[in-house]
């Protein structure tokens, strides 16, 4: 899915080496490590469209302790609300494993950001990151809490 979410902004030979096996063995070890969730969202129709992985905040540098890990959808399945159902799918199991709210890492220049916007999320930091031989500017999105995301108090 890297691939083709990220064809215009990172270097084509980094998106070439990666492997699903090593993805798997990656995603493997943050779910354990970070008593992770992993969502799958399915349709008859199609397989699998999409998932989302959350677990405990990673640099402890919030007031919010989870953390949506990776969300991913299928350009087929886009527009019909899977992401939206993954995310609120996630905040749920974080909430009721006791987390107090919620962030994600977006790249600067990726368009989901809309999306988290429109979910309830706040810009809070911007941060640089190495992703293979490009340099790129991340935002952290954030929920404080679950009232706006769930509609819970």
């Amino acid at each position: 899915m890297w691939r083709v979410a990220y064809a215009d902004t990172l270097d084509a030979a980094f998106l070439r080496r990666l492997s699903y096996r090593r993805s798997q063995a990656q995603w493997d070890a943050i779910v354990a490590r970070h008593s992770g969730i992993l969502t799958v969202a399915d349709s008859t129709e199609d397989g699998i469209v999409g998932f989302a992985s959350a677990g405990a905040e990673r640099t402890r540098a919030f007031t919010v302790d989870g953390e949506l890990m990776a969300l991913y959808v299928l350009t087929s399945a886009q527009g019909r609300g899977v992401g939206r159902q993954l995310v609120r799918s996630v905040a749920a199991q974080l909430r009721d494993n006791g987390r107090t709210g919620m962030l994600t890492w977006v790249l600067a220049d990726n368009d989901a950001r809309g999306f988290y916007a429109r979910l309830g999320a706040k810009p809070a930091l911007t941060a640089p990151i190495r992703l293979g031989d490009t340099a790129v500017e991340r935002v952290a999105y954030v929920w404080d809490g679950w009232e706006v995301l769930l509609g819970t108090r």
